[in-house]
C-alpha cells in the first residue's frame, strides 16, 4: 500500500472532482473514524462509503442514484469485496424473501454492509461509533 498516495495523487491532478485526505492524528485509528472524517469533508448530495477491500463496478453509483427516488433516503444494492488473499472478489448479495425494512434489519432478519448503501447526505443524523470493534454497520444503520 506504499504506492497508494502516488496513485491517488495522479487522479487528483487529472480531475478536480477528486480529493485525497489523510486521517488527522486527533481521530482514532480505524475505518469508523475515517468514515466520519470523510463525511465531514464531503459536500455532495449522496454518500457511499467504500473500504479498502471493496470493489466498485463501473455502473455501481449510476444504478444506485437512478434507483433513489424522491421519497427515499437510501438504497441498498449488492456489492463485491476482495477475498482474504486479496486477488479474487467475493459477492455480498442481498437476496431476501423479506422486505427491506427497519424492523427486519434491527431484528437481524436481513442485513447489509457499509458499501451496499447509498444515502442522501441530508438524511444522515448520526456518526459511526469510532470505538466499536465489530458490528459497526449494524450500529450505524440501526440508529
Amino acid at each position: 500500500m506504499d504506492h497508494i498516495k502516488a496513485i491517488l495523487d495522479a487522479y487528483v491532478s487529472k480531475d478536480m472532482r477528486f480529493y485525497y485526505y489523510t486521517r488527522p492524528s486527533n481521530f482514532p485509528k480505524g475505518a469508523n473514524s475515517c468514515r466520519n472524517y470523510g463525511f465531514d469533508k464531503c459536500n455532495g448530495e449522496f454518500v457511499n462509503w467504500f473500504d479498502s477491500e471493496d470493489l466498485m463496478l463501473p455502473d455501481n453509483l449510476h444504478l444506485k442514484v437512478d434507483a433513489l427516488t424522491a421519497e427515499l433516503d437510501f438504497v441498498i444494492a449488492n456489492s463485491l469485496n476482495f477475498d482474504e488473499a486479496g486477488n479474487k472478489s467475493r459477492p455480498y448479495f442481498l437476496d431476501y424473501d423479506l422486505p427491506i425494512t427497519s424492523e427486519n434489519f434491527i431484528n437481524g432478519k436481513i442485513g447489509w454492509i457499509t458499501t451496499n448503501a447509498l444515502l442522501r447526505k441530508e438524511s444522515i443524523k448520526n456518526r459511526f461509533n469510532e470505538y466499536l470493534r465489530s458490528g459497526q454497520e449494524y450500529n450505524f444503520f440501526s440508529r
